[in-house]
């Protein structure tokens, strides 16, 4: 019967009962329950550390429910926008970090096995040691901290304003087996795009002479290979990205940039004999150059498409909310998909003590109008006449009615303005007065 409800109240229970009721919502209602416990009280500890995630308000009772929680806020106002906005804007950042990082190790692991099948698994390295090495240390490592730590895909004034954004993550729409295994397919497909075009481009176009006239070896074709998948990843990378900064570009410019310097270096000091001038070799022969630039774009074209065509034909409340952000526009048919929260626009208010909203009055109800500054006590209202009400003033802004099923309805009129309708079949007289309404 709990589970049913929408909100549950339980008066008068101990520590433990408070916790025990935690446990009882997360062995019931299954492994995909996600429970938080919120607190500021020694005695809501037990509560705390029992829920999934334990929040603690740091107060006038001391700061025990703080010590055992996971995050701590000021005030009990301060969960929506923890929840919110900080809840997406993580949720989004570590799923888009955990994929990519899925992404770029697969592509890298699939080329190695794909010039095994070439070679008949002769157990022959294919990138130098220390290039593959500092492969996720240096030229794939930065972007994605960027992302975990400074990414914002929607503005926080957005999140609180359309709260369904915060849906993506209870449906987990951005972290989930269908995902993984389409990053997985991405990054082997990846990998044998950019394995073959090198492969056709170093091996069956006849060899590729440098400047010098020296013909291109293994190392020359790995080499280029390791330069086209890091260009890769990061564009792979950028395509991710939802906020650019000066920090985001330079760091996805830097990231190439230090591959080839230090493939210059490398090759120039000569620290291991098969690298000595390699990267000076394959920079001088324009096959180099020009699978730069195609090969790189043949493998992030199809990802830019399906992309650009999603977000036209199948877009996501997301979607929409950041076109409008950019300033692209969002027709009127998708913005009917995003109703707001608080909006004075929206044709169902913010329901109040439980009352509902309709949208007619019927021709043998009760019509109310009050004011922020009137009180009112209900009167018969006839079918198609105006509003019939005895007003005298308030010190408080209040409305009186007979019946407990009334139903609010939008503002009408001038602001703080209400209409109600008594749906019950009773009716109340002229000078009739029930139970208070406060708006």
């Amino acid at each position: 019967m709990c589970s049913r409800c929408a909100a549950v109240v339980c008066c008068r229970v101990s520590p433990n009962q408070k916790a025990e009721v935690v446990s009882l919502v997360k062995s019931k209602q299954g492994a995909h329950t996600i429970t938080l416990a919120i607190g500021d009280g020694a005695n809501d500890c037990a509560m705390i550390k029992a829920a999934h995630v334990g929040i603690g308000i740091s107060g006038l009772e001391g700061l025990q429910a703080v010590m055992a929680s996971d995050i701590s806020i000021a005030q009990f106002r301060f969960l929506v926008p923890l929840l919110l906005v900080h809840g997406h804007w993580s949720y989004e950042r570590i799923s888009k970090m955990i994929l990519y990082s899925f992404y770029k190790n697969i592509a890298i692991a699939m080329t190695s096995i794909w010039f095994a099948v070439s070679s008949g698994f002769s157990a022959q390295l294919f990138y130098d040691a220390y290039a593959g090495s500092v492969f996720n240390i240096i030229f794939t490592s930065m972007p994605p901290l960027l992302i975990a730590m400074l990414d914002r895909d929607v503005s926080r004034e957005n999140l609180l304003k359309y709260p369904q954004l915060y849906a993506s993550g209870l449906r987990n729409e951005c972290f989930n087996v269908r995902l993984l295994l389409r990053i997985v397919g991405e990054g082997v497909a990846h990998s044998l795009l950019l394995y073959y075009s090198c492969y056709c481009l170093y091996n069956r176009g006849g060899d590729v002479m440098s400047t010098e006239g020296r013909s291109s070896d293994l190392w020359v074709f790995s080499t280029a290979m390791f330069t086209y998948l890091v260009v890769v990843v990061n564009m792979r990378m950028a395509l991710d990205m939802s906020t650019f900064t000066w920090l985001n570009i330079f760091f996805l410019v830097a990231s190439v940039l230090a591959w080839f310097g230090f493939a210059l270096l490398y090759c120039g000091l000569g620290l291991v004999a098969d690298m000595l001038m390699v990267a000076q070799q394959m920079m001088s022969t324009a096959a180099f150059w020009m699978g730069l630039l195609v090969i790189p774009v043949m493998c992030v074209v199809p990802e830019v498409a399906w992309l650009t065509a999603r977000r036209t034909f199948w877009p996501t409340p997301k979607d929409i909310v950041m076109e409008m952000e950019r300033g692209y526009g969002a027709n009127e048919a998708d913005k009917a998909l995003l109703p707001t929260r608080h909006s004075e626009e929206s044709d169902t208010p913010p329901r109040l003590s439980g009352y509902g909203a309709t949208s007619s009055v019927p021709a043998d109800g009760l019509l109310v109008r009050a004011t922020s500054t009137q009180h009112v006590v209900a009167a018969p209202a006839a079918a198609g006449s105006s509003a019939s009400a005895s007003r005298r003033p308030s010190a408080r802004p209040s409305l009186f009615v007979g019946n407990s099923s009334s139903r609010l309805l939008p503002p009408i009129g001038g602001a703080g303005s209400h209409q109600l309708t008594i749906t019950s079949s009773s009716k109340l007289g002229a000078n009739e007065v029930g139970d208070d309404l406060f708006f």
